[in-house]
């Protein structure tokens, strides 16, 4: 998952230094776009009936030397649409004595499509803007074309025992539209499969009424499920990326 070695590795003993990481990989041959961040804005999504992204379980920057990068997202973009990441600078920019806001932001975004640049964004923001107390960068994915079909949305998240005994794993998954009974066995599953093995990984198919649940031994990798699903590996060229 996205920065669980980083947020090891570069922890800053004085807990003073630390960083927001996004890192999404666009695969062009199946329109989908597998996201992760650590402590970073999610991505607005327009130009398409885009999910609003969950911020439950959201993964906390890298540097603070707590468990980091336990959270993916992947989403099918058809043509047309637009993944816009940014940084804080933006939404905290100064408008009128208020904060710009995500909002206003999303509407600069969409008044840029259906060929949004991230350079045309910035120049908006900076227009709209009477300061800005941190820097701004953005990049935007925007594909002209796109695999026709039904859209994919899968959220990942990896869980200790200890997370999974949090109502936030629960809100997650009421997030993800998963029908309560099954939220119940899937934590009771997850927190076995942890108990095992350290921690267990779940990946949610999210459908417009309800969703499909599979839960994974982390260390392992073998299927241990509460539903006739497996893991299909899309988040796969995002972890090894991140790992290399």
């Amino acid at each position: 998952m996205l920065s669980s070695v980083a947020g090891r590795v570069l922890v800053d003993p004085l807990g003073e230094r630390f960083a927001t990481v996004a890192v999404g990989i666009y695969d062009t041959p199946s329109s989908k776009l597998t996201y992760a961040l650590a402590g970073h804005p999610p991505p607005i999504l327009g130009g398409f009936e885009a999910p609003e992204p969950l911020t439950v379980c959201s993964s906390p920057p890298i540097g603070w030397g707590v468990p980091t990068g336990n959270r993916q997202t992947t989403i099918s973009l058809p043509g047309g649409a637009a993944a816009c990441f940014f940084s804080d600078g933006l939404i905290e920019a100064r408008s009128a004595g208020e904060l710009l806001g995500r909002e206003r932001l999303r509407g600069i975004l969409a008044d840029l499509c259906p060929n949004p640049e991230a350079a045309d964004l910035l120049e908006r923001v900076r227009a709209a803007a009477e300061g800005a107390p941190d820097d701004m960068v953005a990049c935007v994915i925007s594909p002209e074309t796109a695999v026709s079909g039904v859209g994919t949305h899968v959220e990942e998240l990896q869980a200790d025992g200890q997370a999974l005994a949090r109502m936030d794993v629960q809100r997650f998954l009421e997030g993800c539209r998963v029908p309560a009974p099954e939220i119940t066995r899937t934590i009771e599953l997850a927190r076995s499969i942890a108990d095992a093995s350290g921690s267990a990984l779940l990946r949610i198919e999210v459908g417009a009424v309800s969703s499909t649940v599979t839960v994974t031994a982390v260390r392992s990798g073998a299927p241990l499920q509460n539903s006739p699903r497996t893991p299909q590996g899309v988040g796969e060229p995002l972890r090894e990326a991140l790992v290399a």
